[in-house]
């Protein structure tokens, strides 16, 4: 029996042969699969090695079904890996859901592919066919979040992330897959483009390097939420070594330091330098919207405030910024010299001198202690035995930053001829039912009486606040020597100057 395929379809099938001999982009009926994209390994000279090291997800694949058509599981295959979204059988996902899906010769509603009428056929895992299974995406307030932890990373090496993706829709606003690495956005899409033609998958590849690393995060999710029509199709996501050698590739590097003399330039001799802080690396690939940039590494640096990423392949767009919210900075210290620095980089060389300089500010604190008398009822009263009278500690930062976590800690020692109140300060009704009344103007701190306010008894002024530990007794305790204050937290600082005050009342003797 003799078979007879129309002229159409043998041209299809043409296509494919040439395109599986000389690689690049081949067609079929339904759907196009294209693999160049320019910052994949092998476009930028270098080899990809066969390991994959992921391992969620089938290694990356999703899985697969036995090549009939429209197979979809009921049951979740990868519990617990998808964060948001509700899992559900591809014919029954709804905004917010997602699914897994093989081999679709039906289109799961009139708005998605393989679009009957035009491009009939199948829509197939672009590298295993009718039988690989791939990600089904309709993301909403609720979006589906793909989570894959990846270990045994080879400290310097170069990685290619590599994942094909596509709108699967026939008409819908564009939506945009980003690849988070260790929670930084490291790589986005761009719009996935909704068209009525065959449905174009596209390869996606990038390389970063592993920096100080042996274990990555990588999460995967759309970035356009809240409303329909933004439906993608996820599948193979790879990450293996992008093989270079030491002709290839070159170093970025430089130092962490403290501009004592705020010259934005660094003085070996006698500037002192920041050891574990945090410094990243991007391609911006030329432009300068930031939605673009590839996220390539992060090191941290050294003792000595050095730091290094090695082993990187060329790229005239190198951009190396300091984190400035490492939390082991102090808070005295902010940026001084520009927080990026554009590092063009050719094979073979090393690019020095990156620094980035943090200008230490101060806390300059001034407190001034006052007197008053405590007249609540406006009487013709005078500062003589028996009568309360209230002090007050004001405290000020005129300087240009803030304090030290928990730094603040003052001693007042009381004077002989009076004697503490115990009661309450201000009487019934007033702002505070403690002893000790507690006012701040932009200091930012915290104020607890229990923990925060203490006494002492003895005869020498306490040297911390452990030494605070008396408690008084009775209305008036006049054996009460020392009060001490130690407010929570940092003093801020800023214009006008923050300000923050104890007040108290005592019995003249």
């Amino acid at each position: 029996m003799k078979y007879f395929l129309p002229m159409h379809r043998l041209l299809c099938a043409k296509i494919i042969t040439l395109a599986y001999l000389f690689g690049g982009s081949h067609a079929y009926a339904d759907q196009t699969i294209n693999t160049n994209f320019p910052t994949s390994c092998e476009a930028q000279g270098a080899t990809l090695d066969s390991f994959n090291f992921i391992t969620d997800f089938d290694a990356g694949t999703f899985g697969v079904e036995n090549g009939q058509p429209n197979q979809s599981p009921d049951i979740d295959p990868y519990p617990n890996q998808i964060t948001g979204g509700v899992f559900d059988n591809f014919f029954d996902i709804n905004h917010g859901d997602y699914a897994y899906i093989a081999n679709i010769t039906t289109p799961r509603n009139r708005f998605q592919h393989p679009d009957v009428v035009n491009s009939p056929g199948a829509i197939t895992d672009p590298e295993f066919g009718a039988t690989g299974r791939f990600f089904a995406s309709d993301p909403n307030v609720n979006t589906p979040t793909l989570n894959f932890n990846i270990t045994n990373v080879i400290p310097n090496e170069n990685y290619e992330l590599a994942f094909w993706a596509v709108n699967s829709e026939l008409s819908a606003i564009p939506n945009i897959v980003n690849a988070v690495v260790d929670g930084i956005v490291s790589f986005s899409t761009g719009e996935l483009i909704a068209v009525r033609a065959a449905l174009p998958w596209q390869r996606y590849a990038f390389v970063f390097n592993a920096g100080d690393r042996t274990t990555i995060t990588l999460s995967m999710a759309s970035t356009e939420t809240g409303r329909g029509g933004r439906d993608f199709y996820l599948d193979n996501v790879t990450l293996k070594r992008c093989l270079t050698n030491t002709a290839q590739t070159g170093s970025i590097e430089g130092t962490i330091y403290i501009d004592s003399n705020q010259n934005n330039s660094f003085d070996s001799v006698d500037e002192a330098t920041l050891n574990n802080i945090e410094v990243q690396l991007f391609d911006t690939q030329g432009d300068s919207d930031p939605d673009n940039d590839i996220f390539i590494s992060r090191v941290s640096s050294q003792p000595s405030g050095s730091y290094i990423f090695t082993n990187l392949l060329p790229n005239p767009d190198y951009e190396v910024r300091v984190d400035v919210t490492d939390p082991d900075l102090a808070a005295q210290l902010v940026i001084g010299t520009p927080v990026s620095i554009n590092t063009p980089l050719i094979a073979g060389q090393t690019h020095a001198n990156n620094d980035f300089g943090f200008d230490a500010t101060m806390a300059i604190l001034t407190a001034e202690k006052s007197v008053s008398l405590f007249n609540p009822n406006s009487e013709a009263l005078f500062a003589t035995p028996g009568n309360d009278v209230i002090y007050t500690i004001a405290v000020s930062n005129r300087g240009d930053g803030a304090t030290d976590n928990n730094a603040i800690f003052l001693v007042d020692t009381l004077p002989p001829t009076v004697e503490f109140f115990n009661g309450d300060f201000d009487g019934p009704g007033g702002v505070t039912n403690n002893s000790v009344l507690f006012e701040q103007i932009g200091a930012n701190l915290n104020f607890d009486f229990a923990r925060d306010v203490g006494f002492a008894r003895g005869t020498v002024k306490p040297a911390n606040f452990g030494a605070c530990n008396d408690t008084p007794t009775g209305t008036y305790d006049p054996t009460i020597n020392f009060i001490c204050f130690a407010p929570d937290g940092a003093m801020a600082s800023g214009t006008p100057d923050p300000e923050f005050s104890f007040s108290f009342r005592t019995r003249i003797q």
